[in-house]
């Protein structure tokens, strides 16, 4: 892996805020390039924010996180759960994010640990 490329972005609407990503490309088992993912990545950090997500859904489904069965499996299959999708209508709708995909908020759903696996407890990050 190489090295960890942080990204700084002042939020073009108010300059007060920033984006911090982390753009480390994951192991080589991708069918996208190391330049995509980081776009990707970028892309998901500008249009959904970390803090906006988790408020969205912390909104929603209050200090309990959904849990299912095999989120991890299914995420190391790159096989999304049709579960995710409901949920990520209603976080989209919620949260005023109309300028991404379903498709977009379920990775971004499943990259900020707020869908939990339940064969594989763990903290709530809200």
């Amino acid at each position: 892996m190489p090295p960890c490329r942080a990204v700084d972005v002042a939020d073009k609407f108010n300059g007060s805020n920033s984006v911090h990503v982390r753009l480390d490309c994951p192991a080589a088992s991708s069918d996208l390039s190391c330049a995509e993912w980081q776009a990707d990545r970028f892309a998901a950090a500008l249009l959904m924010p970390a803090a906006d997500v988790r408020a969205t859904v912390r909104a929603l489904c209050g200090d309990t996180l959904p849990t299912w069965e095999d989120v991890e499996a299914k995420r190391k299959a790159r096989v999304l759960d049709e579960k995710l999708r409901d949920l990520a209508t209603e976080v989209m709708a919620k949260g005023n994010f109309t300028n991404v995909s379903n498709e977009a908020m379920r990775y971004r759903l499943l990259d900020l640990n707020l869908v939990l696996d339940a064969s594989n407890p763990q903290r709530s990050l809200l």
